[in-house]
């Protein structure tokens, strides 16, 4: 298997997963009034999805969608090492984004839902971990096609320069 694939099912998938869980609980807690019209009765915490949120649904899941693309081209682009790193992050920052949302579901169980969520979270991470590294090959890195180094930076750092735009510069 390709270096890429492997990377993408193996940290791409749980990143992915995490991801969906997060986003999913933050368009389940939206508002009545929000799902009615009121744009402006939004209820999220990151303030460039917020923004996002205020305009309509389809601009909040584009943004998404677009941190999706970050979050795929990170995995894929990224040395193994910081593809590695990015994904325990983005798996933990995104498990605690949908623990967050809990809160408004009926049955509150806070101490055994967090325990069942971060299980696994952890399961899905530490096999996908233990599968994209365990079937790394030196030899097999070694025969597959790059991109040139320049297009390859190019791409992570107009990747990382929107992450930070959209999650780390003040709005």
């Amino acid at each position: 298997m390709r270096q890429w694939k492997r990377r993408l099912l193996g940290l791409g998938l749980p990143c992915l997963l995490a991801f969906s869980f997060d986003v999913g609980m933050t368009m389940y807690g939206q508002p009545a009034e929000y799902w009615a019209g009121d744009y402006s009765q939004t209820n999220e915490a990151s303030p460039f999805i917020r923004k996002l949120f205020q305009v309509h649904p389809a601009a909040a899941a584009a943004g998404e969608a677009m941190w999706a693309s970050i979050i795929v081209v990170g995995i894929v682009l990224l040395p193994e090492v910081l593809a590695t790193i990015a994904a325990v992050a983005i798996v933990f920052g995104h498990t605690a984004g949908g623990f967050t949302w809990l809160h408004i579901i009926p049955e509150r169980r806070w101490f055994q839902s967090l325990h069942a969520i971060l299980f696994i979270s952890a399961t899905v991470l530490g096999l996908g971990l233990h599968w994209s590294l365990r079937n790394a090959r030196l030899d097999d890195v070694a025969n597959q096609t790059r991109l040139p180094p320049l297009v390859r930076w190019s791409l992570i750092g107009v990747a990382f320069a929107i992450a930070c735009y959209m999650y780390l510069i003040p709005q």
